[in-house]
């Protein structure tokens, strides 16, 4: 924070500055967004046995604000699996909208390939929007919208074992969340259901009307 040009503005902190501290170990921030009340959202990761995104956001004179994540710290953490997440950008919407992004690790024979979106208006169920590429039926990406306000999106997690022969493919399951879900619960309840233990996924779930966000752990 300044109050002129090189100079450090005290009212902030005490100091001008602050000391970035999520809690885990190795705290790194990467971006900073300031809200129209002055209050600043800063993003990025912690990292201890797992890597978390994080995020939280001070007060205008240098304090976290505690009203912020709904644990009373100022902070909120997301956990997208094994591999780890990290938050490298923030934006503040004015109407306080959900933002999900979403990128593919993936090799170049399909990546150059993976570059549409399928605008899908069943008979029944709600119309999706969902990535994807040539000769699929499902997004293969797992990252898609619909009209009920539901967006999900998953990293691919290690560490599980076992398989179901009767069970339901994860493909099949996350097509027909996108096309049934009216809430994270259904999300959950439709993933849950044949869980077959093929691929294992950590699902970033939102509900853009319920202004809610979900997390959770399925194969």
């Amino acid at each position: 924070m300044t109050s002129a040009p090189g100079d450090l503005d005290t009212t902030f902190a005490g100091t001008g500055f602050t000391r970035l501290g999520f809690g885990r170990g190795h705290d790194q921030g990467y971006a900073v967004a300031r809200q129209a009340d002055g209050k600043m959202v800063v993003v990025g990761k912690t990292s201890g046995r797992f890597t978390f995104v994080e995020a939280l956001r001070y007060n205008t004179d240098g304090s976290l604000d505690t009203t912020f994540g709904g644990s009373g710290t100022g902070q909120t953490s997301i956990f997208l699996g094994s591999f780890g997440g990290i938050g490298y950008a923030v934006r503040i919407q004015t109407d306080g909208k959900i933002v999900i992004a979403h990128n593919n690790w993936t090799g170049y024979m399909d990546g150059s390939r993976w570059t549409m979106a399928f605008d899908i208006k069943p008979a029944n169920g709600y119309r999706f929007v969902m990535d994807g590429l040539p000769g699929v039926i499902h997004s293969a990406d797992d990252f898609g919208i619909n009209s009920a306000g539901i967006v999900i999106t998953e990293t691919t997690i290690t560490g599980f074992s076992g398989y179901n022969f009767n069970g339901i493919p994860e493909f099949i399951r996350a097509r027909k969340a996108m096309q049934y879900s009216a809430s994270i619960d259904d999300v959950a309840r439709i993933f849950k259901d044949g869980n077959n233990g093929g691929y294992a996924n950590d699902w970033l779930i939102a509900d853009t009307r319920r202004n809610e966000i979900a997390s959770r752990s399925v194969c």
